[in-house]
């Protein structure tokens, strides 16, 4: 009887651990989903604006946190099940073939540090896009039931519409402009504080407006295909009414790439309504396609005054801007940059330059027509190829751009059959889901994803292929994997090691952001001795951004030229200190993105500024070193920077200060033949013939800089000074002369 009641306590302690494991799997799946409701609700609410990026890491740090805490789930889950299940899926083959392909454009990429850790200020290097293919993966194993489905999706609709109404008090938070504006103001603070003005094109929470209009876009879509589904009218009209909103938003941003998504969505969006509904019902089919046809005979109508008011919409005078630029001969700057692509693309066209690295390598790929107006083009190296597509093209090659599209199509494919052919109550929701992919897709059309917009686009490709499946039951597959117990103990040990890694390194990552910003407050403050200690804080968190290496040596460059007195023997000294430092860490910025041109053009200026100190201290041989080797790095940023005007310019423009015209006149005629006209080549170039002795060439040089009308006392003063000093004269332009130098 003694052994009876030992086995019934055996069995029942037997029970109780099973059913606390059963209730603590349960917990870990509820988790696991709010890892997913933390990524549509935190990811576009967040920013922090004592960061330098302040759009992009504080929502890189939680992407990066909230997967490590899911991953650390999933650990617990199969340690305690002593298994590995996942649904067996072709988009999951996909997913990792995709995998691969990007792993290997970044061993085989030209320039290794940006595949790893991403262009900075975007920061999609490998391991942000190993993070983007685990979202996909997560949801699939994660989303058991429609209501799961259909909560996240509201959830995520619900926040998009709370941050349209932000990005509207944005746009009229002005008091001078708006009725609201003072009361807006205090709740979405002063447009005055931020490098952009929202109240010209609104951005929201997500830092630019191309990209928090993508985002609105794309729950724009989501927001139709809840709002066919439900059946409660409030609710239909709850939706309804986030939807207007959230378009009304998308204008404020004024961005042509996030229209012509929604263009493009909305278009799939009433042919797939049409297909939907007329089989079922033609009488309505009809009045659907009737009211189309008077909304289009409206529009005609008014066309006139339509115009009229389109034309003071924002988006609109930017693209009436852009005809007209191109009606003077130049082209867009994204065309240019993606004929610049295909070059790259033709380089290396298996597994392209490398993942991250169109900035890194644009420069050697720059077409003389990459023009924008005012030339500010000439500073700016653009970071992507301002549409996905190429840019994966050129830095993937083509194994990347086959594989995405694979991905990609994989899901557009299933969603499609599945809206065709589906059940009506669920075809809404697919087709949400559809259209707000094919909404991103049209937008990177002319822009690329960041952090926030490509985190729904790749949760959402997941989320996808889990709301066909939910209907489709018997047709999924579950593999499960048994594991033994050492296995399971040596992964868990391994992801567990890994996590806390991930946690310490995206911290990290994030606090170098932290102290970049300090460092340039303290800066513009006149904090100096403060701004340096931040900016070696920086540098040693993240010692491969050289962005970071860069900026400090710019910023000490910059003070040590304007305090340092050239005569004090003390100041010197400590000029000299300074400079060593520069040049370190100058050369440590190029050694991580040797690509760069303006980083060797900079190193030069340091040079060329230093060593004309010494000349005149009389240090001739430290000075002569040094000039050397300044000239070497504008060579080096000439031969980097193709087709850039700024590089020959600028060695052109020193040579001329240091009084060497024979010299200068090659690298000013070599930026003329690039650009022309190109700020005041002409008059450089008149003054130094005419240093030379040649009054002739100096004439024709000095001439061609008064042609604009716009003649500066200096170009006069130039030309009275040669005609003065005896030049032969074209007997055609001596009346000129004379009408000139009597002014």
């Amino acid at each position: 009887m003694n052994q009876d009641i030992t086995e019934c306590q055996h069995f029942s302690n037997g029970n109780i651990i099973f059913q606390k494991i059963f209730t603590s799997l349960k917990k870990v799946d509820t988790l696991l989903f709010l890892c997913l409701v933390g990524f549509v609700t935190l990811i576009p609410l967040i920013f922090y604006p004592q960061v330098k990026s302040t759009f992009t890491m504080p929502k890189l740090l939680i992407l990066r946190w909230i997967s490590l805490a899911s991953i650390l789930l999933l650990t617990y889950k199969m340690y305690t099940e002593r298994s590995f299940s996942y649904l067996k899926t072709r988009f999951l083959n996909y997913l990792s073939f995709y995998a691969i392909a990007v792993l290997l454009s970044t061993i085989f990429s030209v320039q290794i540090y940006a595949s790893l850790f991403g262009t900075y200020g975007r920061f999609v290097g490998i391991f942000t896009l190993l993070n983007f293919l685990y979202l996909p993966f997560l949801a699939i194993n994660v989303i058991k039931t429609k209501k799961q489905l259909h909560a996240l999706i509201t959830i995520s609709i619900g926040i998009a519409f709370a941050l349209a109404v932000f990005g509207l008090m944005q746009k009229y938070s002005d008091p001078d402009t708006s009725k609201w504006g003072a009361v807006f103001q205090k709740i979405v603070g002063n447009s005055k504080y931020w490098t952009q003005d929202p109240t010209d094109r609104v951005f929201g929470t997500v830092g630019h407006s191309n990209h928090f209009g993508a985002y609105l876009s794309f729950h724009v879509m989501l927001a139709l295909g809840m709002l066919l589904m439900l059946k409660n009218w409030w609710k239909r009209i709850l939706l309804g009414f986030s939807a207007v909103i959230m378009v009304m938003t998308v204008f404020g941003t004024a961005s042509r790439g996030a229209l012509l998504g929604l263009v493009a969505g909305a278009a799939v969006f009433a042919l797939f309504t049409l297909k939907i509904i007329w089989p079922k019902n033609e009488k309505k089919g009809y009045s659907i396609l009737a009211a189309f046809v008077g909304m289009l005979l409206i529009l005609f109508i008014l066309r006139g005054f339509l115009l009229e008011k389109a034309k003071t919409l924002n988006v609109v005078q930017r693209s009436l801007e852009t005809i007209q630029f191109m009606r003077e001969g130049n082209i867009p700057d994204r065309v240019s940059w993606w004929y610049s692509s295909w070059e790259m693309f033709k380089d290396r066209p298996i597994f392209g330059q490398g993942l991250s690295t169109f900035s890194e390598v644009y420069n050697g790929y720059r077409r003389r027509d990459y023009r924008v107006p005012e030339n500010i083009q000439d500073t700016t190296t653009p970071e992507y190829a301002h549409m996905e597509f190429f840019d994966i093209l050129a830095t993937q090659g083509i194994v990347g751009i086959v594989f995405y599209f694979l991905l990609i199509g994989s899901v557009l494919l299933l969603l499609a059959k599945s809206v065709w052919k589906g059940k009506k109550s669920d075809q809404w929701v697919h087709l949400g889901i559809l259209t707000a992919l094919i909404t991103y897709l049209g937008q990177v059309l002319l822009s690329f994803g960041v952090i926030t917009t490509l985190i729904f686009f790749w949760l959402f490709l997941g989320i996808g292929i889990v709301a066909v499946f939910l209907d489709r039951s018997e047709e999924v597959q579950e593999k499960k994997i048994a594991l033994g117990k050492k296995t399971v103990l040596i992964i868990a040990c391994g992801v567990l090691f890994l996590s806390l890694a991930g946690f310490y390194f995206a911290f990290r990552h994030f606090e170098a952001e932290y102290y970049f910003r300090q460092a340039k407050q303290e800066s513009k403050l006149g904090n100096f001795q403060q701004a340096w200690i931040y900016y070696q804080k920086t540098i040693y968190l993240m010692p491969y951004e050289y962005v970071y290496f860069h900026d400090y040596a710019e910023d000490l460059f910059n003070v040590t030229s304007e305090y340092i007195t050239r005569s004090s023997d003390e100041q010197v000294s400590t000029l000299e200190k300074n400079f060593y430092e520069i040049v370190g860490v100058f050369m440590r910025a190029i050694e991580i993105s040797p690509k760069q041109p303006y980083l060797h053009a900079n190193l030069g200026l340091a040079y060329l500024t230093v060593s004309d100190i010494y000349g005149q201290l009389h240090r001739k041989e430290d000075a002569k070193k040094l000039y050397e080797l300044g000239v070497q790095e504008y060579k080096n940023s000439i031969e980097l920077g193709k087709n850039n005007p700024i590089y020959p310019y600028t060695l052109g423009y020193a040579y001329y200060k240091l009084n060497e015209f024979e010299n200068a006149i090659p690298y000013l005629q070599m930026a003329l033949e690039i650009r022309d006209p190109m700020k005041n080549i002409y008059y450089l170039l008149a003054s130094s013939y005419f240093q030379i002795g040649d009054k002739v060439k100096a004439l024709e040089w000095v001439q061609k800089a008064q042609e604009d009308d716009s003649e500066t006392a200096e170009e006069h003063q130039l030309f009275k000074d040669i005609v003065g000093a005896g030049t032969d004269i074209d007997p055609e332009i001596e009346t000129e002369i004379d009408t000139r130098t009597n002014l």
